[in-house]
């Protein structure tokens, strides 16, 4: 594993939003693997269970159902939280420009609900990462 050389502090736990979905489960796995604790914040509108239950057994893991849309859920997902990877959010350029409401509902109020309630928590790290829906569709080029 090329992650292998990274520490934290021991007993550091981790938060992983979105992490029943396919990029936060890999994080969620990889922490594990270093042996810190981690909870995984989703509401499973696009996860998937079975990468919930995948870890069901470990008993460094914790599952949170929530959504990042509620400040409450987010101020109760971060107690406790050293490091927060905030994956929760709905992809997709197309859909983004069908439901705008939704999808600012979502990724950005939650984004900001995620913010302030690690600030208010007092998480250390708060790691904000994006995926390849920011770079759109192919451009279309006129002949």
């Amino acid at each position: 594993m090329a992650y292998k050389h990274l520490k934290f502090p021991e007993n550091s736990k981790f938060l992983v939003t979105g992490g029943a979905g396919f990029i936060g489960s890999n994080l969620c796995e990889a922490i594990l693997n270093l042996g810190y604790k981690v909870r995984c914040l989703d509401d499973l509108s696009t996860g998937k269970q079975a990468n919930v239950d995948m870890f069901k057994d470990n008993p460094n893991y914790e599952f949170f159902k929530g959504d990042i849309k509620d400040l409450d859920t987010c101020m109760k997902a971060c107690e406790g939280v050293d490091f927060v990877l905030n994956q929760a959010a709905w992809g997709s350029v197309p859909r983004s420009i069908e439901m705008p409401l939704f999808y600012s509902l979502n990724n950005i109020q939650g984004t900001l609900n995620m913010l302030e309630a690690a600030r208010q928590n007092g998480v250390k790290k708060f790691v904000y990462a994006s995926s390849s829906s920011v770079y759109g569709d192919e451009p279309i080029y006129l002949r």
